[in-house]
């Protein structure tokens, strides 16, 4: 469906690129290990991601951006856990591998 009809981008999806862009180029190479470590991390701690230095606050940021676009797009009654795994696959065209990788 993806690589056939395109990629509509959600709500806030300029957000999440600006927030993708602040990561500093030299830190892109870690930023997969960075997301796991925001898997089955509470909400609150990743708001003080600033504070531990287990986490990165930019990928934090990240992650947090897009929790908070799935609650907008999601029905009122759905629950946003958080991530389940945590991937990076480059700034560029990442998006096509979603179906191929995810399924």
């Amino acid at each position: 469906h993806l690589l056939r009809t395109g990629f509509a981008a959600a709500p806030r999806s300029s957000d999440l690129v600006k927030l993708l862009n602040a990561v500093d180029p030299e830190d892109l190479h870690r930023a997969g290990a960075e997301f796991m470590k925001c898997c089955g991390v509470a909400k609150e701690q990743l708001l003080a991601a600033a504070e531990r230095i287990d986490l990165n606050g930019r990928i934090a940021s990240i992650v947090l951006e897009s929790e908070a676009q799935l609650e907008q797009m999601l029905p009122s009654e759905a629950v946003v856990l958080g991530p389940l795994e945590g991937a990076f696959r480059g700034q560029k065209g990442g998006i096509s591998w979603l179906h191929n990788d995810e399924n």
